[in-house]
């Protein structure tokens, strides 16, 4: 509105006018006040989302340093199964060496035992086929209750074994 059309209204027709002006001033004052509101609350909202994508991103990048050790460590292992073979085959070697060299000991007793046998009197022979008749059996008893001991365990594992077969079929 102009100038002029102000001064031709009446009092009662400005003090509406300065009323309804007063109304929608409250009313622009409420909007804002909302406003305001929105966009503090969206500020807000916006620092958390922020600040959970930064930790996000913390955590890529930590799994990422994982991931990289880790395909380190798998490269590492791959590389080491073949020294481990190595290893491997080296060990049966030296253990093939270790055999040869017991069986070489054992055939050196045997022709001491025999040699000394040889030298001895017949009296020392006699003495000796009878401390070895004693100790064959004896021996050979020990060796069946072994072989026996060996023999029950894997008969009791396989019962074992057939016991929890019907077990799971019940």
């Amino acid at each position: 509105m102009t100038d002029k059309e102000l001064h031709k209204l009446s009092r009662r027709d400005l003090l509406q006018l300065l009323l309804s002006q007063g109304r929608e001033t409250e009313e622009l004052r409420r909007q804002l006040e909302e406003r305001e509101e929105e966009l503090r609350s969206l500020t807000e909202n916006y620092e958390r989302l922020k600040k959970r994508l930064d930790h996000k991103d913390e955590q890529i990048h930590a799994l990422r340093g994982t991931l990289e050790s880790e395909r380190e460590n798998r490269r590492i292992e791959l590389e080491e199964a073949g020294s481990i073979a190595e290893a491997a085959l080296k060990l049966n070697g030296i253990f093939n060496t270790a055999q040869k060299a017991a069986e070489q000991y054992l055939y050196n007793i045997k022709l001491l035992h025999n040699k000394r046998l040889a030298e001895a009197t017949p009296e020392m022979r006699e003495w000796i086929r009878v401390i070895e008749s004693i100790r064959k059996p004896e021996y050979k008893k020990q060796r069946s209750a072994y072989e026996q001991k060996g023999d029950n365990s894997s008969d009791s594992r396989a019962d074992r074994s057939r016991t929890a077969e019907g077990k799971s079929q019940t």
